[in-house]
């Protein structure tokens, strides 16, 4: 049995398709040692994933 991860896909109209995935927390930003760098100058982190306890 494979163990719990995180994994975000990126789809749609336009976009290429991408996925991230992780054993434990994907972070979202658009600084470069973030997993998901986003070219965004809105902030500097936007989200974090991870996965817990509860799923």
């Amino acid at each position: 049995m494979e163990s719990p991860r995180v994994v975000l896909s990126l789809a749609g109209s336009g976009s290429v398709p991408r996925t991230w995935a992780s054993a434990c927390q994907l972070r979202i930003g658009r600084l470069p040692e973030l997993e998901i760098a986003l070219d965004d100058l809105s902030s500097r982190s936007h989200a974090e994933v991870y996965l817990a306890d509860e799923g």
